[in-house]
């Protein structure tokens, strides 16, 4: 690969935007701060975008990066915000499917396929309004939930009503993941929305069902 540095801090940067953006609402959607914890995120989206640049340019394996991303964003729950495990895991798969549901969306109505998977990885700039647009609309909805003080619970963790269900809900997270990397080779708009819709519906759902949990 010929090394372009133009195309490198570009795609860093609006990396970090669109970044930034699904951390705020992932957060949001489960009324966690998230102006207290920019500063240290940062680390571990920079790291996630460095992977995501060298995966999708120097090894082709474009479809891995997101599941990768889901895997980080954990991490990062963990380490920085000091979720336990098992509610950033949730949270996680939570965030990122709405948000690749929204971005599917944009893909979606965009006329001419102007946003279409295909554009957006050959056309930098393409794929620059892309994670743009999706950020701006991340830090919208995320913005609306703040105001309007609307969310799930935070304790997650402590909400299980038998031994096996954290192992249940993790099996069902690996299979909804690996189905997600099969899924981004179909180069359809319409299939990514529906199935970024349901998976997000699945985990909102348990968390609503947490949320009633006496």
């Amino acid at each position: 690969m010929e090394w372009n540095w133009v195309e490198f801090i570009g795609f860093m940067v609006f990396s970090t935007i669109e970044g930034l953006g699904i951390l705020a609402l992932m957060l949001k959607i489960f009324c966690y701060k998230f102006f207290r914890h920019v500063g240290p995120s940062l680390i571990i989206i920079t790291i996630m975008n460095l992977q995501s640049y060298f995966l999708r340019e120097e090894f082709s394996l474009s479809n891995v990066v997101p599941v990768i991303q889901v895997l980080l964003f954990v991490l990062l729950l963990t380490a920085i915000i000091k979720m336990p495990i098992f509610a950033s895991l949730i949270v996680s798969v939570v965030g990122f499917f709405v948000f690749a549901t929204i971005q599917s969306v944009i893909v979606g109505v965009t006329p001419n396929d102007y946003l279409s998977i295909s554009e957006v990885q050959t056309v930098p700039y393409k794929g620059y309004l892309l994670q743009t647009l999706t950020a701006i609309f991340d830090f919208a909805i995320a913005s609306i939930l703040n105001f309007l003080r609307l969310g799930f619970i935070q304790d997650l963790n402590n909400k299980l009503k038998c031994k096996y269900e954290r192992l249940l809900v993790t099996l069902l997270t690996i299979g909804i993941l690996m189905t997600f990397g099969y899924i981004l080779l179909v180069n359809n708009a319409v299939i990514h929305i529906i199935f970024f819709f349901i998976a997000a519906l699945i985990f909102l759902y348990y968390a609503y069902k947490k949320e009633t949990t006496k």
